[in-house]
């Protein structure tokens, strides 16, 4: 879904009420903004990273980044 809203001249921008709803975005919630060099992202960050990290990621409005493989030495398990 697209929307397009205008900046403020305080560089303010309005996140439309049903995105706000969508991602439980509510006054005072803190949101990070990405770029990504051709665009910009935003996403709300938890009220407790350590507690939403241990979930693995498994929400599906929070952005995943991949993680390193475990390295093995060959002929060893794990």
């Amino acid at each position: 879904m697209a929307q397009t809203m205008t900046v403020s001249s305080k560089g303010w921008v309005v996140i439309p009420k049903e995105l706000r709803e969508a991602y439980n975005i509510t006054p005072g919630t803190k949101v990070q903004i990405v770029d990504y060099g051709e665009s910009l992202q935003i996403i709300p960050v938890p009220e407790d990273p350590i507690a939403a990290d241990s979930l693995e990621f498994t929400q599906t409005r929070k952005i995943t980044a991949s993680r390193p493989q475990k390295q093995t030495v060959p002929g060893r398990l794990g």
